[in-house]
């Protein structure tokens, strides 16, 4: 999990553009429709390493910033929410 969480932050720091304020990674996990005990503990594990990120300084000097949602452990909504993520103009997603 550190491996995936460490390649997806860096992954992130790959197109990250010194004029926006912050880091954004979008993530869509599971927090209803049967599966939330997953998305709960992906959620736990990508804040602690959001959180160590940024007490080290974040990315080139700007905080990491995770936007959650929730794919309702269904396909179609997951397509929904990373179409959503993405028109906000976000250029990492996590799912």
């Amino acid at each position: 999990m550190k491996k995936f969480l460490l390649t997806t932050i860096l992954w992130a720091i790959s197109s990250f553009s010194m004029a926006d304020d912050e880091v954004k990674i979008g993530a869509i996990l599971p927090f209803s429709g049967g599966l939330e005990i997953f998305g709960e503990q992906a959620k736990a594990g990508i804040d602690l390493a959001v959180a160590q990120v940024n007490a080290a300084g974040g990315i080139q000097g700007h905080p990491l910033k995770v936007i959650y949602e929730d794919n309702k452990t269904d396909p179609k909504t997951s397509v929904e929410k990373a179409n959503k993520l993405i028109r906000k103009a976000l250029k990492k997603l996590i799912n």
